[in-house]
């Protein structure tokens, strides 16, 4: 039996539609609360086992006509004041106490909106991630009582596409929705009512239907029975679940071309200055040298945009070349367009070759530098200022606007302009001026030899998410390696990563480096989940790594850093460079034999503003890792350029493809009268050619149906008529939603498949010699991947037209590196200690000693008085717990106007000393304890450390940092009892010393 598509438990949520809405008056609305949907029970994110929330949350929610309406109760500790400093729109609200509610339509792969406000009633409004657009949605909060307080928000439906008058003949509304709430503090929590692995992930939002009987109900969280407070959550499976693993039992005999090398890595590691105030800031160490050592001991070309001669030095002394990032972006991304530029550009790469080029290993135009040029020519191209400045951008457009717009096509008005043939106008002209600099590039650089002695290895530019399709076939023969962006979806549903490599994989031929961003963007990685994710990678044909290490969270918060993964989260390092290892020398994987082709759009991606088709990545999970097949995915690209040809697969399937060049559409027709099958997912399929001509006429000459609008579509069933006989005489299978259904117009037209309401949902035109012109109208959105019926649906599908399921390479799987969190002995007396633990602050070595301080007999620099008490908490070298919530010193970006007032700097948690006289440090615990060790972290000139206690004297030997390095000095002593702690450092003769934090250790 089909299950519904409902990623919750128990059926949609009643959202109440009532006459009277909120007054935001700032005051708290009783008569509201008793008629509204109660939303209660947030659990903690990310979700963990039996983790609540660390601050009760409860939302009462109801309808007017127009409206949405909500009254948010925010529990606390007794008197706390909330914080509310954004002050202005679209600011930093997640760094207030603040909520974030985010809704869509059912279907998860229509654009999603995204509020966020606190009790001052800020708000920060966006369409999915662009806070450009603006709405009419209002804020207002107050304090309730001592325990709590509250905001109420209104959000006119008008804002998400209803109108009370127009659509008026609904009898159903349906959204999924979700609320999270940011909890600011010395580290930032957070608490979601869908626990979702990502925030913005509308298929793990909850489902809310209106309108409905007014009622006081209540709705408890994912994991909960229908209201028992007292069940239990369930741990979130984060990844893509695989049974029976398999590793080297899919090894092939073919050698990996890139064998010993398998990842570059950008350069946050080797960013001296704002890494060693991390380390300074947060007690921990730093070390280009360590860095530099990881880098060859794993053989991590290092990418570098400027720092070439020290780079250089770097990859002759050790072999290991580093990667030059050309500078597309030089005079405002003109090299695309403007002869000067584009030989500038050349001239900067020839001139860093000359010199550099012994210590090199690669060259790759950059990343992004297709969306980042792209952006800027749209939004240049719209400021008649600019325009007329540029005459060469001006030359460029009516370049556009003639040879690839038909006369009338050529800029979009703005970056999300529905504009379909302007897009594609000026996504051709693009690539036609990319191609030739990309060849010219790769000429260049294949006359040079690098560290290795070989010749350089050329790098495709890479694309982020939302910018998939990029004529890949075109640029591979002028690249060694393919890269790409992807952000982990990290979701048990799909495989992202999987999807991403196998597209660059079938589509180049070439290797494949993802740059898999583990830092994390969203989510906790362990060293498992690591595994996971590299595993994931791997199964589309991933077999190097481009390196983004860097906690881009905590750089997006201005707080809380990890920074990167070697120092702040060291088992999720060792993890990827047990895989690095593995990918270095392991020979390549062996992918079965593909049985089928997958027809992707380079033209009708770039007709998107984002270029990003959902349906590609559904078909993807359906039929590979779902169903278990072996396909390949092909393009119109591929099949205008003739390098692939419809002939050579039995059956091709079409996921969608509404913009075609009008000189593909008689290969269709040609393939399927010459016995191919065509399987088509798209009932707009080649509904327009570039000029903006409709080609409806042939696509219902071709698949003998009519595109009409479906009424009520809830599911469909498979007729006997049809050839799938698993799937005959089964209950219907669940849809979330359609839009279009098929109406019969050819007498040689079979229907296979119908809605529950009657109209048709599957036919089949057939041709001589077994040909097949098949159309469903079902649009394969990301939800059906979330429902295993419908893997089952697809493998009975597929399997009938040919393919074979079961294929072994989704099994495959990288052994993990088991992650056990720290178990501490002894106990850190002075309170300091903590870790990054799923990138959080942890520090359950601690204890708290009352009234322990410590003195030091030389006032540090900025301070006169000597022998001063500074209790553990709060003085400089033990406050390290502190840290996180300060605002990192090292982040300008978010924190440039404190830094500049002097807020926020080195003074604040590290002690220097200028004077070079011996120093003192005694520390006080007001009781007797046990100690056995001292662990110092400083920077400077540290002769040696001496440890005094109840008069006996032990001594370690220290040394002199560089200037950007923290090292770190352990004294261990035997154990010893006593109340007091002296830590001797002799006469320093060269440097200043800076301590940034002690810790001792004992019982």
């Amino acid at each position: 039996m089909f299950d519904n598509v409902n990623m919750f438990e128990g059926d949609s949520y009643t959202l109440p539609l009532v006459k009277k809405g909120l007054a935001l008056d700032g005051k708290w609305d009783d008569s509201f609360v008793e008629n509204a949907l109660k939303i209660q029970d947030f659990n903690a994110y990310p979700v963990k086992d039996n983790t609540p929330a660390p601050e009760k949350t409860v939302i009462y929610l109801a309808r007017t006509n127009d409206t949405i309406y909500g009254q948010a109760l925010l529990c606390h500790a007794p008197g706390k004041v909330l914080r509310a400093e954004a002050g202005k729109r679209d600011g930093a609200l997640w760094a207030d106490d603040s909520l974030e509610f985010f809704i869509t339509l059912t279907n998860a792969a229509r654009p999603f909106y995204h509020f966020m406000f606190n009790i001052q009633g800020d708000v920060y409004d966006a369409l999915e991630s662009n806070k450009k657009w603006d709405s009419s949605f209002r804020a207002k909060g107050g304090r309730k009582d001592e325990k709590s307080h509250f905001i109420q928000f209104a959000l006119p439906l008008k804002e998400i596409g209803f109108d009370a008058e127009l659509d008026a003949h609904l009898h159903k509304l349906s959204w999924k929705i979700n609320f999270t709430r940011n909890h600011p503090g010395m580290t930032p929590r957070y608490s979601t009512f869908a626990p979702v692995v990502v925030f913005r992930d509308p298929a793990s939002f909850i489902s809310v239907t209106s309108p409905g009987t007014a009622g006081n109900k209540e709705v408890w969280g994912r994991y909960r029975n229908k209201g028992a407070a007292d069940s239990k959550n369930i741990r979130q499976q984060k990844m893509w679940k695989i049974k029976n693993p398999l590793y080297r039992e899919l090894f092939s005999k073919k050698e990996n071309p890139f064998k010993g090398e398998s990842a570059f890595i950008w350069p946050r590691p080797i960013e001296e200055k704002s890494n060693a105030a991390f380390a300074l800031q947060y007690g921990m160490e730093y070390s280009i040298k360590n860095i530099l050592g990881e880098y060859e001991k794993h053989r991590l070309h290092p990418y570098s945009s400027g720092d070439f001669p020290f780079l250089s030095s770097f990859g002759k002394k050790s072999g290991v070349g580093f990667m030059q990032y050309a500078p597309y972006y030089m005079q405002n991304f003109s090299y695309i367009y403007n002869p000067a530029t584009r030989e500038a550009f050349m001239k900067s790469i020839r001139e860093t070759l000359d010199k550099y080029s012994s210590g090199m290993w690669g060259v790759t135009i950059g990343d992004e530098a297709f969306s980042q040029t792209v952006r800027r020519i749209v939004t240049r191209g719209n400021n008649k200022k600019i325009l007329e400045s540029d005459p060469a951008l001006k030359n460029a457009l009516e370049e556009v606007k003639t040879k690839y717009g038909y006369g009338k096509y050529c800029l979009p008005e703005t970056l999300s302009a529905e504009a379909p043939f302007d897009w594609i106008a000026l996504r051709k002209w693009f690539f036609d001026q990319l191609l030739p600099i990309q060849k010219e590039l790769f000429a260049l650089a294949k006359k040079y030899k690098g560290s290795n002695g070989k010749p350089l290895t050329i790098v495709s530019h890479d694309h982020v998410d939302w910018a998939i399709m990029q004529q890949i076939s075109r640029f591979a023969p002028y690249v060694d390696i393919m890269t790409a962006q992807s952000v982990p979806m990290n979701d048990p549903t799909r495989q992202n990563l999987a999807f991403r490599a196998k597209l660059l994989k079938d589509l180049s031929s070439k290797s494949v480096w993802l740059c898999v961003h583990l830092e994390p963007y969203n989510g906790h990685y362990t060293a498992s989940e690591t595994a996971a994710l590299l595993s994931e990678a791997a199964r589309g044909g991933n077999s190097g790594l481009q390196i983004w290490n860097y906690d881009f969270i905590a750089d997006q918060q201005g707080m809380g850093s990890s920074r990167f993964d070697y120092y702040g989260h060291r088992p999720r390092w060792d993890a990827m460079m047990d895989v690095v290892a593995r990918m270095q020398k392991d020979p390549l994987l062996q992918f079965p034999k593909e049985d089928f082709a997958i027809l992707l759009s380079d033209t009708s991606a770039f007709a998107r503003p984002k270029m990003y088709m959902p349906q590609y990545e559904s078909i993807f999970n359906l039929a590979g890792p779902g169903a278990e097949t072996a396909f390949k995915f092909i393009t119109d690209t591929q099949l205008l350029d003739k390098v692939e040809k419809l002939e050579n697969w039995k059956f091709v399937l079409i996921p969608k493809m509404d913009y075609i060049e009008a000189e593909l559409i008689p290969l269709f027709r040609k393939y399927v009268e010459n016995g191919g099958i065509l399987l088509c997912y798209d009932s707009s399929f080649m509904q327009f050619d570039p000029s903006g001509k409709s080609h409806a006429k042939e696509r219902e000459e071709l698949f003998g149906v009519k595109n009409i609008p479906a009424k009520n579509v809830t599911g469909l069933s498979f007729t006997n008529a049809s050839p799938f006989k698993n799937l005959h005489n089964k209950p219907p299978a669940a849809l979330a939603e359609t839009f279009h259904a098929l109406q019969v117009l050819d007498k040689d037209t079979v229907v296979w498949a119908k809605y529950q309401n009657g109209q048709t949902a599957m036919s089949m035109k057939k041709y001589a010699n077994g040909g097949m012109a098949i159309m469903c109208s079902m649009d394969l959105q990301l939800y059906l991947s979330a429902n295993k019926k419908w893997h089952t649906t697809f493998k009975d599908i597929l399997t009938t037209f040919g393919a074979v399921s079961g294929q072994k390479i989704w099994r495959f799987q990288y052994p993990s590196i088991a992650e056990k969190e720290p178990v501490f002995k002894d106990k850190c007396l002075t309170g300091n200690h903590f870790y990054f633990w799923n990138n959080t602050v942890t520090a359950p070595a601690n204890v708290r000693l009352p009234g322990a301080y410590y003195t030091v007999n030389i006032a540090p620099d900025g301070e006169k008085e000597n022998e001063k008490k500074y209790s553990f908490i709060d003085g400089r070298l033990t406050n390290r717990l502190k840290a996180p919530a300060a605002g990192d010193m090292f982040n300008l970006k978010k924190n440039k106007e404190k830094i500049r007032s002097g807020k926020l700097h080195k003074g604040l948690f590290a002690d220097t000393w200028s004077k070079k006289d011996p120093l003192k440090i005694v520390f006080h615990f007001g009781k007797e304890v046990k100690i056995n060790k001292v662990v110092l972290f400083y920077n400077g000139e540290l002769p040696g450390m001496k440890g005094v206690i109840n008069g006996k004297e032990y001594s370690v030997r220290g040394g002199t940092t560089g200037t950007f390095e923290v090292r770190k000095v352990v004294l261990d002593v035997p154990e010893t009892i006593a109340e007091s702690f002296t830590v001797e450092i002799p006469e320093r003769t060269q440097k200043a010393l800076t301590v940034s934090e002690v810790e001792i250790w004992g019982k």
